[in-house]
């Protein structure tokens, strides 16, 4: 075991000792990164309206992300990136509803899960210097820490909005990340820009002991980020 740990690290050494022998190359990076995430929710069977009975397809909802990520860096083309973010995800839905009192409405729903997101990322860079592209591939865990339920409403001679909170959505999501990014050297820092899509995997509906629904309800996203690291 001692014998393959040591050749595992000497290969490490020499595949890395060509770049830091000519100062490009840091074994370990820190960088902070923010943007947008174009979220969606997967829900099968999807939100059904009673009255008038319709279902109602989720749409797009734009949010917002960022938080640090850790380079580990074992050649100058192939490392590790962990990103530790805070992301909202969720989804939005417009309908419309019969109300007793005020006739027909218009109804906005927007449907927000916010999460701290681990994200270890497989880094593979086409380049070793200067400008470089790179792809991403890795896994995604993200802890929930609030949820929120706005919706405005629309009727012929009122409106408003109010907010509720959404109760029964489980504490981890797990899924699966891939994207693509563009490094741009700056000095001794570098500029990111990068895209994700995320994939959940996890039913984050939580159907309680007394609910034997089977709906099912997964998180996705295209992140869309810029940052420096250093």
């Amino acid at each position: 075991m001692r014998a393959t740990m040591l050749t595992a690290f000497l290969m490490v050494i020499l595949l890395a000792g060509p770049a830091i022998a000519d100062g490009q190359f840091k074994a370990i990076d820190f960088g902070i990164k923010g943007g947008i995430n174009l979220t969606n929710l997967e829900m099968d069977p999807k939100l059904e309206v009673q009255d008038p009975p319709s279902e109602v397809d989720m749409e797009n909802y734009l949010r917002f992300g960022g938080g640090v990520t850790l380079g580990l860096n074992v050649t100058p083309t192939f490392g590790l990136d962990l990103d530790v973010l805070y992301m909202m995800k969720g989804a939005k839905a417009e309908y419309t509803v019969i109300n007793d009192d005020f006739g027909e409405c218009t109804v906005k729903d927007y449907f927000e899960l916010n999460y701290i997101v681990f994200k270890p990322m497989i880094r593979l860079a086409f380049v070793p210097h200067g400008t470089t592209p790179y792809i991403l591939a890795g896994g995604e865990i993200g802890y929930l820490v609030s949820t929120a339920n706005p919706y405005d409403w629309e009727c012929q001679q009122q409106s408003g909005s109010d907010e509720e909170d959404l109760d029964n959505v489980t504490d981890f999501d797990f899924g699966v990340n891939f994207g693509a990014g563009l490094e741009l050297a700056a000095g001794t820092t570098s500029i990111i820009i990068e895209g994700h899509y995320s994939l959940g995997l996890t039913n984050v509906y939580d159907a309680g002991e007394d609910d034997d629904s089977d709906q099912s309800i997964k998180t996705r996203g295209i992140y869309g980020f810029v940052g420096v690291r250093f």
